[in-house]
């Protein structure tokens, strides 16, 4: 079976400087919420972190999010 590298892994053992951004799912189950919050990071971030439970707050679930 062949092992799965991310680009995150890669940069971090290579010692580069990496960006990641921390992003709150939407508070509905619209997906173009969540593509126009990613696009305005997209080119610029290495990774994004997709907070669960941010506030407290219901939102679409993060690993739903992450799909998208």
């Amino acid at each position: 079976m062949q092992k799965v590298r991310s680009k995150l892994q890669e940069l971090l053992e290579a010692g580069k400087f990496v960006f990641t951004v921390e992003v709150q799912p939407p508070k509905s189950a619209s997906k173009e919420e969540v593509i126009k919050k990613l696009s305005a990071i997209k080119g610029f971030a290495d990774a994004v972190n997709l907070t669960d439970c941010s506030t407290a707050s219901v939102s679409m679930s993060s690993l739903a999010a992450s799909l998208i």
